[in-house]
C-alpha cells in the first residue's frame, strides 16, 4: 500500500480506522485477512513469495497455500518441475502453470452479493465476459472456453487492489533475495497492513466497542499457526557468474517477462476500504 500522501487522503483513512476500530472488520473482509495472513506467515516460513501481480507492478493479493488457480485446484496442488520453472503445475489436471484467480466477490468489489438471502459464497466463481466462469475455461493459455466459441478468458470483473482486469495481472513466485533486490518487502515488512500500524492493530487486537458476530480474533504474531496445507517450493538451483558457483533461484527475467516492475507492497486505499465495509475500492468490481 503506497504511504498516504494528501491531507483529504488522510482524513478519509482517519474515517476508515474509526469504523474498523469501532465495528471490526467487515465479514467478508475477515476472510480475505485471514488468507493474506497465511500466505505472508508461509512466505516467511518457507522463504518463496507468491504474490498476484498488477500490470502497475503493484502486488494486489498475497497467494497462500490453499488460494486457487484458474484451473480450479488449489496452490498446494502444483509443484514446480525443476530449479528453472517459473511456476509450479498442477499434480490433478492439465493445467502447466498456476495462475491464482479470486474465489471471493469481495476480492472484485461485489461486497453486495454475500448480503443477498441465500447466496452461498461457495459457488462463486470468477467470470468471463463470455458468461462462463474460469472453470469452464481451459486450464492453459489461451484459456479457450468449454461452452463457447470464446478464444480466451476476458474477465468481467476489476480487481479491488487496482481496478485493472484479471488478464493485467500476472501470479509471481519470488525468493527473499529476489523480492530484497527489487526493493518489495519480505518478512514481518510482508504482512498485512505492516505499513500501516495503526489499522494493523485495530484488525488483529483491536475490541470492537459494538463488536459483530464472529469478530476476527487472530493469535499473537509472535505465534505463528501451523501451515495447514504444503507450499510448492522452487528446488534450488546452480547457477555459473563470474570466477565461481552461486546458489540461488532462477529469475523470472530468464522466462516470460514481467509486465510491471514498480515497487512497493501493492495496496491502495481501496484494501483498507475493503476491510471497513467489505467494498468496492473506487470503482473496482465489474468490468464492463
Amino acid at each position: 500500500m503506497r504511504p498516504v500522501r494528501t491531507q483529504e487522503e488522510a482524513d478519509y483513512m482517519e474515517f476508515l480506522l474509526a469504523g474498523v476500530r469501532q465495528y471490526g472488520p467487515a465479514p467478508g473482509a475477515k476472510v480475505m485477512l485471514e488468507n493474506e495472513r497465511t500466505a505472508a506467515n508461509t512466505a516467511i516460513e518457507t522463504g518463496q513469495y507468491a504474490v498476484w501481480r498488477s500490470c502497475t507492478g503493484n502486488d494486489c493479493f498475497r497467494i497462500a497455500p490453499h488460494s486457487k488457480c484458474f484451473c480450479g485446484h488449489p496452490l498446494s496442488s502444483h509443484e514446480f518441475k525443476n530449479s528453472r520453472a517459473l511456476w509450479p503445475h498442477c499434480t490433478m489436471c492439465e493445467c502447466k502453470a498456476y495462475a491464482f484467480v479470486p474465489t471471493r466477490p469481495e476480492e472484485v468489489g461485489e461486497w453486495w452479493l454475500p448480503r443477498r438471502p441465500g447466496f452461498d459464497v461457495r459457488t462463486w466463481r470468477a467470470k468471463c465476459k463470455c458468461k462462463h466462469t474460469h472453470e469452464e475455461h481451459m486450464p492453459n493459455r489461451p484459456y479457450r472456453c468449454r461452452k463457447c466459441p470464446c478464444s480466451t478468458f476476458t474477465s468481467a470483473f476489476l480487481c479491488i487492489a487496482c481496478d485493472k482486469h484479471w488478464e493485467d495481472h500476472e501470479t509471481v513466485f519470488e525468493s527473499e533475495a529476489e523480492r530484497r533486490a527489487a526493493g518489495r518487502p519480505v518478512n514481518e515488512d510482508f504482512v498485512p497492513f505492516a505499513e500501516m500500524p495503526e489499522f494493523y492493530e485495530a484488525v488483529y487486537h483491536g475490541t470492537p466497542t459494538h463488536p459483530q458476530p464472529g469478530a476476527l480474533r487472530p493469535p499473537q504474531p509472535s505465534v505463528r499457526p501451523s501451515l495447514p496445507l504444503p507450499m510448492p517450493v522452487r528446488p534450488r538451483a546452480i547457477t555459473h557468474g563470474g570466477e565461481g558457483t552461486q546458489e540461488g533461484y532462477q529469475t523470472r527475467d530468464e522466462g516470460r517477462p514481467s509486465r510491471g516492475r514498480g515497487r512497493g507492497g501493492g495496496r491502495g486505499r481501496g484494501r483498507a476500504r475493503g476491510v471497513a465495509t467489505g467494498g468496492s475500492s473506487g470503482g473496482g468490481g465489474r468490468g464492463v
